[in-house]
């Protein structure tokens, strides 16, 4: 709430008591009692989204490689499926280990050789969504080449020289 205070409108009085309505009387806020509450059903429903998703992204793939189908477009949509569809299968294991059979706080006591497979799951799904973003940027510059473009041969030229320069320099910081 504001207050009027000297002719200026504050919001001290809201400012005081809001930091202390949010806590409970255990010191936890609710966003911390909503992330206990979340972490017991997070891997179980990552479970069924992966499921879904995996499904999904196979008949993507079969849809989408069919000879009829084949175009660049869609071999970029094929691209994201299967980037899509690997990130999804490498975090199955993830989501069933560490949310659903053991704890994901260091004070479990996890074996080598889960931790070994999450620094393995952290970099690849980053690496994958890195790839994912990318192809969609892809997918965005051809579709603009093909609706903007069309009868315009010197701005698609430009566009694709615009394109590779990007290219070109994000597979420089990720070399770096």
């Amino acid at each position: 709430m504001t207050q009027q205070m000297d002719g200026d409108w504050t919001s001290a009085a809201c400012d005081e008591t809001a930091a202390a309505d949010l806590l409970t009387e255990d010191g936890r806020s609710g966003l911390e009692r909503f992330s206990d509450a979340y972490q017991l059903i997070h891997g179980y429903l990552s479970l069924v989204v992966c499921a879904f998703g995996i499904l999904l992204n196979v008949l993507n793939v079969i849809v989408l490689t069919r000879r009829p189908m084949l175009n660049a477009t869609n071999c970029l949509l094929t691209a994201l499926a299967v980037t899509d569809l690997v990130t999804m299968s490498v975090y199955v294991p993830y989501a069933g280990y560490f949310y659903c059979y053991a704890s994901p706080t260091p004070d479990y006591g996890h074996r080598l050789g889960w931790i070994v497979y999450l620094i393995f799951n952290n970099n690849f799904s980053i690496t994958a969504h890195t790839v994912a973003v990318w192809l969609t940027v892809s997918i965005a510059v051809f579709r603009y080449i093909v609706v903007c473009g069309r009868h315009a041969k010197m701005r698609s030229v430009v566009c694709c020289e615009e394109y590779i320069l990007m290219w070109e320099i994000n597979c420089e910081e990720l070399v770096s």
